[in-house]
């Protein structure tokens, strides 16, 4: 249930990309990858499915994320949680754009907003916020309420569970200019663990995250056919 809410929130934000597959979900969606890169590598148009024993593959997965960017956190909280997971990046560079990104996240109803602005929204009053605006309309109510229950807890996990510091953006108000927007509260960034400090992106990843992930055994695949 975590990792389906992990998913959930992951795909309201990209934050992350996550997968979570029954075993033969698993079987089909390997399969379907492998066929993929090997068509993309020999740049050929996409073949007929091939008979499942002809099918070979060099790396087996629960979940198979493809770009290094966002998608790292839904490898890191795999790595986390005991799943097996493969990243595959057509660049040769792993991070994408993120690793110049300034690493915030929107997370209404979080457990730091209220240190910072003495109050925090309901949920009902996120949701209202997200149904005003002009950034979420092309989602779904469903979504809506899925990022709103999920996106905290996500976060919350990430500071209490595995040890990523958090903390809130000062003077970063709401995307969306409504009139009962938080001046700041809702943006949270990644800190230090040693100093506390913000921690942006080109310092996260490959000091925290890449050996996190491979310490578990998972992959990070560069200069790969997937798209």
């Amino acid at each position: 249930d975590f990792l389906k809410g992990v998913a959930a929130a992951g795909a309201g934000i990209g934050l992350s990309s996550l997968m979570g597959c029954s075993t033969s979900d698993t079987d089909e969606s390997t399969r379907q990858a492998s066929t993929a890169a090997e068509t993309a590598a020999a740049g050929t148009a996409t073949p007929s499915t091939p008979a499942e024993d002809t099918v070979q593959w060099d790396d087996e997965a629960e979940i198979v994320i493809v770009g290094s960017g966002t998608g790292l956190f839904a490898a890191l909280f795999a790595s986390h949680t005991g799943h097996s997971a493969i990243v595959l990046e057509k660049a040769g560079l792993v991070g994408g754009t993120t690793m110049t990104s300034g690493a915030q996240v929107w997370v209404p109803c979080n457990r730091w907003a209220e240190e910072v602005t003495g109050s925090e929204w309901t949920e009902e009053q996120a949701f209202a916020y997200m149904k005003a605006g002009d950034l979420y309309n092309g989602t779904t109510d469903e979504a809506r309420w899925d990022y709103i229950h999920n996106m905290h807890k996500i976060m919350e996990y990430m500071e209490d569970e595995m040890n990523y510091p958090l903390m809130v953006m000062r003077g970063y108000g709401e995307y969306d200019k409504v009139s009962f927007g938080q001046p700041e509260g809702h943006s949270i960034g990644f800190a230090n663990r040693e100093n506390g400090e913000r921690i942006r992106p080109a310092q996260l990843i490959p000091e925290y995250m890449i050996p996190e992930i491979e310490a578990a055994g998972n992959k990070i695949l560069t200069d790969t056919a997937a798209k």
